[in-house]
Parts: structure tokens; sequence; C-alpha cells
């Protein structure tokens, strides 16, 4: 068994488990970490054709997401720390489904629904909303401490355009960036602070970070919980359809938080 930083591993290695893995949408934040080789990752056999994998992304600390045998999956999460929830597809959820809840209490199911962009994106503007220049994405003060990930993911981002933010007098209040992009796809993730919900600034912010995306070829990609409404509403207007659903399996004693995975809208 191999569990390790990601950036332990070789390029061949790490090439050999994204294409066991595959490229898809509900895949595109693991296959930038193992392309970036910012996370962890647990594997159980040989990266060219694992039992399991479980791949934890910088982006989305203590959510990892795991692939392969049921039996296989649950041993790498009984040796791996620091995780709340895990995300799998659904006939895995179902498989390891009574093992997990005995191990470590009864399991929440959340339902992460994936979306997909693949006409351009309908256009919208907000006063406070602008592009962040890579300076600004570091050096900006915010009004809640979670509204934005690592700031080096995001000033990264912002290197290339990919970063939206509502700036009101010179505090971000609202954001959206794609902070993990494949071959394929690019992630849109989106926060915007509770005291300016409802007036379209996620809408504004997400609007621009998938025109840049498009502009660079790849397709956005759009997931949230099943119980974010605001969330769902947003992608739908941006013209985002379902693709696939995956489920969070939250431990007994873990919270699932919307807002770590940048959907809080």
């Amino acid at each position: 068994m191999v569990r390790a930083a990601i950036s332990e591993l070789s390029a061949h290695q790490r090439r050999l488990v994204v294409n066991w893995i595959g490229e898809r949408p509900e895949t595109v934040i693991v296959v930038a970490a193992l392309r970036s080789g910012a996370g962890r990752i647990s594997i159980d056999g040989d990266p060219s054709a694992p039992s399991a994998v479980l791949v934890e992304s910088l982006l989305v600390p203590g959510e990892p997401q795991g692939f392969g045998d049921g039996q296989a999956l649950l041993g790498l999460l009984i040796d791996t720390d620091r995780w709340t929830c895990v995300e799998v597809d659904d006939s895995l959820a179902q498989q390891i489904g009574e093992d997990f809840a005995r191990r470590w209490g009864r399991a929440r199911s959340v339902v992460d629904i994936i979306h997909e962009l693949n006409e351009p994106v309908a256009v919208y503007e907000h006063p406070l909303v602008r592009q962040l220049t890579p300076t600004e994405a570091l050096e900006l003060s915010t009004e809640e401490d979670d509204l934005l990930p690592d700031r080096r993911l995001v000033a990264a981002a912002a290197d290339v355009g990919r970063v939206y933010g509502a700036v009101d007098d010179g505090v971000i209040v609202g954001q959206a960036g794609s902070f993990a992009a494949s071959s394929v796809f690019a992630d849109v993730g989106v926060h915007v602070t509770a005291a300016h919900r409802g007036k379209g600034v996620a809408t504004a912010c997400a609007s621009g970070v998938c025109r840049a995306i498009q502009d660079d070829g790849l397709r956005p990609v759009w997931g949230t919980s099943s119980e974010n409404t605001a969330s769902l509403g947003v992608a739908r207007k941006l013209g985002f359809v379902e693709t696939a659903r995956l489920t969070f399996l939250v431990r007994g004693s873990g919270e699932f938080n919307a807002s770590s995975t940048l959907r809080t809208v």
C-alpha cells in the first residue's frame, strides 16, 4: 500500500493513476491534484491497476474521493487520518455503507450533483464584480475568513484569468474561481458572503470564470450538494446541465460543510 503526499509519487506513477481513474467531469478535482501534486493519496496495489485509490485535494482538505473495490477502499480509509467524509459514486456508496456505519457511526449521505457546460455561458455582470489580478488575489482582505481557499491556489488561478471577485470598498465579498483543471475540464467554485447573497454576485462572478475557461478551450464543471438550492439555481441560469451524481458519506462524528467545497452561493 502507498500512503503519501501526491508530490512524493513520480510523474509516471501519477499518470498511471490518472489513466486508471479517467478524466470525467466528476473527477476533475482529483485529476488536477494528481497532476499538480497538491494533496494526499493512498493506493492499494500497483498504481497501474490498483484495487482502490483515495485522493484528497488541497482544494478540499478532509474530503477525499475514493475509487475501486469497496473493501479495499475501507481499508484505505481506516489507515488515513484527518478526514470527515469521503466522496464516491452511488454504487460504491451502497456497497460500503453498512461497513462504513459500523466503523464510524451511521453515515449521513449528501448527494453531489455534477454539471457540465457545453454551450457558451450566459453573460451576467454586476457593478462590484471584476477579474482579479494575482496581486489582488493574494493581498486583498476578505469579509469572511473562509471566503477563499489556499491563497496560493487562488493566485495561480488569477494568473491565468480564472478568478472573478466582488470587491466592495477594497474588500472581497464574493468570488468565483477555477482552482482545479484537467486537460479537458475545469472546476468552478463559488463563495459569496451571507450579506451579499441573492443579489446576482455569484452569477456574475461565475459567468466571468466560465467565459475564461471556455476561452482556454476547456469545459466548465459545476458540482454542488442537492441541498444547496441557490447554487443549483445559479448553475441552471448559466446553462449547466447535470451529467453525474456522487455521494458524500459523512462519518458519524464529522460535519459536511458546504463552504469547504466552495459552493456557498
